[in-house]
């Protein structure tokens, strides 16, 4: 509903209350008004002009292009500073090498190759900028340039030589059982193998890393008068003899006695000490000492016997029967001290 007002007092007036011919407050001829105002809206001419109000088109154009520009300007900035996603060229591959020997015509298409890519223009760096492989070398030029060098490093390190050889082994073969025989003190490297046949023999002892084998010589009697020290090693062999240990067993020496049926006696003052180690098997032993981290083992023949005096220290003694239906041997102990050990194997 249009509302107007009054010329006189201003009073607004809703569209049916024009229709009245006098203002209800001032008593103003309002269809005189009415009528004057139509005509001069008549007069008036029309102006194709949009109103005050209305939007102007124009700025919704100049808006509009404003922004396709700006969108068209971010867009192409954005395009010019993108990093490169692009994959790297993949390097050349050196070609593989030929193991077996060419002909000599393959060898001259191989030489020429070679000088093509030896070329300045081969030398050139590549378009992504990293330098060309170098072209690979002969076999037998590498052949020629390495073979001197590796010569030199053989002769400095020995390469291809012989090991050194061991101390050299004495053989002692004894054919007169009438006589006695002696083996002097063993020392440093010495070896000797002792064989044949002897009345008694003597051993003055071994030390360091000396070897003496008697593991093939027949004698009644065996006496061993010296000691047996350092890293020495004593095999013997003589079944039904009679032995006696006159010296001591220590450092970390081995001795091997095998006299079944025999009898061995150490002196009451004798020692196994140190971590030798001590294997005997006979029919009779007897044992004076045994100290610090030895090891004795002893195998006793049917209807043997074994005595032993004092197992001290974190020594250990071991026995058993040669055969397992033997009845069960006669074993004496003296005084077991400290960590010792005598035990059944």
């Amino acid at each position: 509903m249009r509302v107007f007002r009054c010329p006189s007092c201003r009073l607004p007036l809703a569209r049916s209350e024009a229709d009245l011919q006098r203002c209800p407050v001032c008593g103003r001829d309002l269809e005189q008004t009415s009528s004057a105002r139509s005509r001069a809206r008549a007069e008036q001419p029309v102006s194709d002009s949009p109103p005050d109000d209305a939007p102007d088109r124009r700025t919704f154009g100049v808006g509009w292009a404003l922004l396709v520009i700006g969108l068209l300007a971010g867009g192409t900035l954005l395009y010019m500073v993108r990093p490169r996603w692009t994959n790297p060229r993949p390097a050349p591959q050196a070609p593989v090498q030929q193991t077996r020997a060419d002909s000599p015509a393959a060898q001259g298409a191989a030489a020429g190759a070679s000088a093509s890519m030896a070329s300045p223009t081969a030398g050139a760096s590549s378009p992504t900028g990293s330098p060309a492989t170098p072209a690979p070398r002969s076999p037998r030029l590498m052949a020629a340039i390495e073979a001197p060098r590796m010569e030199e490093i053989a002769r400095a390190f020995g390469a291809g030589a012989s090991p050194p050889a061991g101390p050299p082994v004495e053989n002692v073969v004894l054919d007169d059982a009438k006589h006695p025989y002696i083996v002097e003190p063993l020392q440093g490297t010495e070896r000797i193998n002792l064989s044949g046949q002897a009345s008694r023999l003597t051993i003055k002892g071994l030390d360091g890393n000396a070897q003496l084998d008697i593991t093939g010589l027949q004698a009644r009697e065996i006496k061993i008068s010296g000691d047996i020290r350092g890293n020495a090693v004593l095999r013997l062999k003589s079944p039904y003899s009679s032995m006696t240990v006159q010296g001591n067993i220590g450092g970390q020496a081995r001795v091997e006695i095998e006299s079944f049926g025999g009898s061995i006696k150490f002196y009451y003052n004798t020692t196994i000490a140190g971590s030798a180690r001590v294997t005997i098997a006979a029919h009779s032993v007897r044992i004076s000492r045994i100290d610090d981290q030895a090891d004795v083992s002893v195998v006793l023949s049917r209807g043997g016997i074994l005595r032993a005096g004092y197992v001290q220290g974190s020594s250990r003694l071991r026995w058993r029967k040669a055969e397992a239906d033997d009845p069960k041997p006669q074993v004496y102990t003296g005084k077991v001290t400290g960590a010792a050990k005598v035990e059944q194997e």
